[in-house]
């Protein structure tokens, strides 16, 4: 199993990340989303136009996105609630040693 835990995406998460581009029983999907979560998708596509306009998803409104040397992850949750994090608290939330262990591709 490779990818590691920053390769694992979920199909909940690419609907919300991109939930106009689905088709078919995706676009159900869409609908299912809740206020919340269609914010967080606006959020995401806002960051992700700006880091294709600029090189920096830096957006005006939205939680400033951490510089890559500082050892911070961008934490992006629903309800305007996203913040940068620790990496170190990443990879505890989300049992990176677990998705990093031997199988991954990424052990040591």
């Amino acid at each position: 199993m490779r990818g590691g835990c920053f390769g694992h995406t979920g199909r909940r998460q690419a609907l919300i990340c991109r939930p106009r581009a689905q088709q078919g029983r995706e676009t159900v999907l869409y609908a299912l989303l809740t206020r919340k979560q269609l914010q967080l998708s606006h959020e995401m596509v806002r960051y992700w136009g700006a880091f294709t306009r600029t090189g920096a998803p830096a957006v005006h409104g939205q939680a400033p996105w951490p510089r890559y040397h500082t050892r911070q992850l961008m934490s992006l949750r629903e309800g305007h609630a996203s913040h940068a994090i620790a990496a170190a608290t990443f990879a505890a939330q989300h049992q990176c040693s677990f998705w990093n262990g031997p199988g991954s591709g990424f052990e040591g």
